[in-house]
């Protein structure tokens, strides 16, 4: 492994990582419909919020596969 794919690996943990620090949120009303959606800090989500694990799986499949595929652009 070189230099960039060890830049490059390290890169996509740090993405992953602030993903899960700043998770999609979303906020359903008693009549299911939303009321809010967006992002925030794992720990200050606002009242009644449920992190939205789809998109945030979806979001962390995309940052896997540019990453996989610049890792190996990055061969010698």
């Amino acid at each position: 492994m070189n230099r960039r794919q060890k830049q490059i690996l390290i890169v996509v943990a740090a993405v992953i990582g602030l993903m899960l620090l700043f998770p999609p949120y979303e906020i359903w009303s008693p009549f299911r419909h939303f009321v809010d959606t967006g992002f925030a800090w794992l720990f200050g989500l606002p009242q009644d919020a449920r992190v939205n694990t789809g998109q945030l799986l979806v979001q962390w499949l995309g940052v896997l596969l540019v990453g996989g595929v610049l890792f190996f652009i990055a061969k010698n």
